[in-house]
């Protein structure tokens, strides 16, 4: 049964899935209407959503392209589109081209209807392709929502393209886990428990080309950074074809989306600490995405909570600590040393606290220097009573 159902899922998601690729190669028409601004949404995204799509223009899919293979499969597509001039309000869509990121749905538009995202009036005629997201140089991040070693549920944030399926590697096994009407994959009772850390994923868009990811460790409400740093390849051109004067608008639009992406995935996040110890470590940062810290070949994942990301090293850590956020390396670094107020000197981006060990002979040198002392005298203090025994 369970085998029966497994195909029957994988069949559906190729057949809708096919039909969701189709507003990529072909230009979709209907309404646009306006429902004011909002981070929330059907999509489960709340104010977490991609860095790239800041920039973009939030809206809500009609019913059908929002649900396409299962519940919420057009979460997180791209569209570029324009108003077509016709129709009627005080608000006529833009008929230039515009790059749109789907948060939302909107469960009474017509198939081809889009919802925008701003304040507005009226309801115009729009034209519109589905497009690879201008992720730049973001790769696969994941959240999770109520979940524990034995109820996982993870959604899957910053994708180029949107999601056929999403897989748990649970014993060595694949099983496909559930989506949900608000963009989550859920693990499934079929699914071995509880679960461990790393979780392998494999993740298939509707493109068919699965990639694998590791998500190293399980935090409700924080971005958190795959292992392996994948992205999914993208579909087609990045703009709609049309007539001549529309592809130089397009193209232009496109120019400057991939700007404002590269500039935003290349911006590194600043930090500063705020206590070293050997053993836990604390800073200041951004709480998006995810944040780890090295000490050497060792790595920890850190936590964002009471306003700070907290670090806890499995061993002692005596070296030189990096910090990382996003993906940009060294926002911050410094020696973990030990004084007398168990806390080291402010640390600010790309500054460094040279190491100081003088601290710590006060606590180390002196019970060792006794022990010896103590060694040798026993010692000595033995040969001189064998020596008289002998003598005697």
């Amino acid at each position: 049964m369970k085998n029966i159902l497994v195909i029957t899922f994988t069949l559906l998601s190729t057949i809708f899935a096919a039909d969701l690729l189709t507003a990529f190669s072909t230009k979709q028409t209907g309404d646009g209407t306006y429902y004011g601004g909002s981070t929330g949404g059907n999509c489960g995204y709340g104010t977490l959503i991609p860095s790239f799509a800041s920039s973009l223009t939030l809206v809500a899919m009609n019913k059908d392209q929002y649900i396409g293979a299962s519940q919420s499969q057009g979460c997180g597509m791209c569209v570029s589109m324009r108003g077509t001039g016709s129709g009627s309000g005080a608000n006529p869509v833009s008929t230039s081209y515009f790059t749109a990121f789907v948060t939302d749905q909107c469960p009474e538009c017509l198939t081809g209807s889009i919802d925008i995202g701003k304040s507005g009036d009226g309801r115009w005629g729009i034209e519109w392709t589905a497009v690879s997201c201008p992720v730049g140089s973001e790769t696969l991040r994941y959240k999770f929502e109520g979940s524990n070693d034995w109820y996982l549920k993870v959604q899957v944030v910053g994708g180029r393209i949107p999601i056929s399926s999403v897989e748990f590697n649970v014993g060595g096994n694949y099983y496909q886990a559930s989506r949900t009407q608000d963009n989550f994959w859920e693990s499934t009772g079929s699914m071995p428990k509880p679960f461990s850390w790393p979780l392998t994923v494999r993740i298939t868009p509707i493109s068919g080309s699965a990639v694998i990811d590791a998500i190293p460790y399980r935090s409700d409400a924080v971005l958190i950074q795959g292992s392996n740093y994948v992205q999914f390849a993208s579909i087609g051109s990045s703009t709609p074809s049309s007539s001549s004067s529309t592809s130089s608008t397009s193209s232009t639009s496109s120019s400057s989306s991939s700007s404002s992406s590269s500039s935003s995935g290349s911006s590194t996040a600043s930090c500063s600490w705020l206590s070293q110890t050997e053993w836990w470590l604390e800073f200041n940062g951004d709480p998006s995405g995810s944040g780890y810290i090295t000490c050497g070949d060792t790595r920890t994942n850190c936590v964002y909570q009471w306003g700070k990301w907290t670090c806890a090293p499995s061993s002692r850590c005596t070296g030189t600590i990096k910090a990382y956020l996003y993906n940009s390396c060294c926002s911050c670094s410094g020696s973990a040393t030990v004084d007398e107020s168990d806390e080291a000197p402010e640390v600010t981006e790309t500054s460094q606290v040279e190491n100081s060990e003088s601290s710590l002979e006060p606590i180390y040198y002196l019970p060792i220097g006794a022990a010896i002392g103590f060694v040798i005298g026993a010692f000595l203090a033995g040969l001189v009573v064998i020596l008289r025994k002998a003598r005697d």
